[in-house]
């Protein structure tokens, strides 16, 4: 009689800086003040674009939609990063992977297009 492998893997474990708790801390203060410079960044162009209305043309509205793509792919890693970092959970299931991968990917093609469209706009921009 054969004996199987039993065994049920449910995620993947995520290593990090579990040895060093300190630097946790400290990586997670400092990713947390990029994540806000990040959405300081991308607020200011959808904000001014939106207010001015000198500045309601195709090629800002496609800035303005790339600082919105921007701040969406940035969010779609920085809070599991976090919780990484400042939780003992070491592990992240296979769906959340999978969800996180589909929406980096998901992203990543939206603003490759919305780039594409942004040269071709200012190229042919008369002002």
């Amino acid at each position: 009689m054969e004996v199987a492998n039993q065994s049920i893997v449910a995620g993947f474990a995520l290593l990090g800086l579990s040895d060093q708790p300190k630097l946790e801390k400290m990586f997670s203060v400092l990713i947390v003040l990029m994540y806000m410079v990040i959405l300081l960044d991308d607020g200011v162009p959808i904000l001014v674009t939106t207010l001015d209305s000198h500045l309601h043309t195709p090629m800002y509205f496609f800035l303005g939609n790339l600082s919105f793509l921007d701040t969406c792919y940035t969010t779609s890693s920085i809070p599991l990063v976090l919780d990484g970092f400042l939780t003992p959970q070491e592990t992240i299931s296979f769906s959340a992977c999978a969800l996180q991968n589909f929406l980096s990917f998901a992203i990543g093609a939206c603003y490759e297009r919305n780039e594409g469209l942004m040269f071709v706009l200012c190229d042919t921009d008369p002002t």
